[in-house]
């Protein structure tokens, strides 16, 4: 299903199956949730919750492929190249959506490294030295050593938006999502609508918010 499907949806989940033009729900602002919904179903799929077992894995339908081109830097002197790149979703301390970062075509993968420290150290093992590539990510970018001739890497991953990976096309590409995914956005949705439409308005005169009487 596309984004547009996606959004259909949930907008009939909480409108009693209906999504006529006059529905209070606007699909265009529904489609702007979509992402941060996908991100906190795919948090409680992994480690669950009181009523969910913890399922400890990424679904193979979460994942998009891109190729990237460096970014060009005049008279570049670093020892590094530089790769921009799609904000990744974040599961845990140890858990991103980076699964692959490396040559076109998956065909040689590339050493993830922590930090500059970690090439350092690299580099004193004497690594780096063009048999072997790694990188960092360091704020939006990928820091790639050990080949400043690279053009351009594939990456695999979950992004936080799946609309920001080159390529994209929201008309027609499947929204990066699973069914049990779906069901989770949908219970969620559910959640933060009845939230919004529960909470009471404010009728004070100083504009500060009304607490319902008991």
């Amino acid at each position: 299903m596309n984004l547009r499907t996606l959004a259909d949806i949930l907008i009939r989940s909480v409108s009693g199956g209906e999504n006529g033009i006059d529905n209070k729900y606007a699909p265009e602002y529904v489609e702007t949730l979509i992402p941060a919904l996908r991100n906190d179903a795919i948090i409680l799929d992994y480690y669950g919750g009181r009523t969910r077992a913890a399922s400890r894995r990424l679904d193979y339908a979460l994942y998009q492929t891109m190729d990237i081109a460096v970014n060009e830097v005049s008279n570049n002197t670093s020892d590094f190249v530089t790769f921009t790149l799609p904000r990744t979703i974040g599961v845990g301390r140890l858990v991103d959506g980076l699964v692959y970062v490396g040559q076109v075509d998956e065909s040689i993968e590339f050493s993830r490294m922590l930090n500059r420290s970690d090439i350092s150290m690299a580099r004193t093992r004497g690594l780096l030295n063009g048999d072997n590539i790694a990188y960092i990510w360091s704020q939006g970018n990928l820091e790639v050593y050990g080949n400043n001739a690279l053009s351009e890497i594939q990456v695999k991953g979950i992004f936080s938006d799946p609309t920001q990976v080159s390529g994209f096309n929201i008309e027609t590409d499947d929204y990066p999502v699973s069914d049990s995914l779906v069901n989770l956005m949908t219970d969620l949705f559910k959640v933060q609508m009845n939230v919004n439409i529960q909470k009471p308005a404010d009728i004070s005169l100083d504009g500060k918010e009304t607490l319902p009487t008991r």
